[in-house]
């Protein structure tokens, strides 16, 4: 799928995951550059296929499939951590959609005992996102990778989902 992303084929793309690619795919900071990064990983290693990128569909009451974002992590957990991103299409923003696949991935990731806390770095422009990982648990913290960035962790071991 990501090599179908990168030859922007998204009729293929569509017919793969069984849902309708909208005209503003990809969603807003998942670019070409992070792709190429998944699929050097992928080669190296399928084991860790899991942990990289997922894609998130929408379904509406009358079955359609619309898919929506991508995200996943940044690579198997190391130390403990793992560091999540996401992002959907502007015509998915606003909905809670983006709120709701990052607790999916953080669901995920709860589920692997040696996983303890969950990193994301965001913009200090991108309110959406933050209030998507706040809405989520995520306390701002720590030092960010790069300067402009501004860090956050989930610690899971004091994690209570809101139900």
């Amino acid at each position: 799928m990501l090599q179908l992303e990168l030859a922007r084929n998204h009729a293929e793309l569509g017919k793969m995951m069984d849902a309708e690619v909208p005209a503003a795919w990809p969603p807003p900071l998942y670019e070409d550059g992070a792709i190429r990064w998944v699929l050097q990983r992928l080669q190296g290693s399928q084991r860790t296929a899991l942990w990289y990128t997922w894609y998130f569909i929408r379904r509406d009451p009358g079955g359609r499939r619309e898919l929506i974002g991508a995200g996943g992590f940044k690579g198997a957990p190391r130390g403990g951590a793992v560091e999540i991103g996401y992002s959907v299409v502007p015509s998915a923003q606003g909905l809670g959609l983006a709120t709701e696949a990052a607790a999916g991935l953080v669901a995920w990731a709860r589920t692997f005992p040696g996983v303890r806390k969950i990193v994301a770095h965001t913009l200090p422009e991108l309110g959406a996102s933050i209030r998507v990982l706040e809405k989520n648990g995520f306390k701002q913290r720590g030092k960010p990778d790069e300067p402009e960035a501004i860090r956050f962790e989930l610690d899971l071991r004091r994690y209570n989902p809101r139900l």
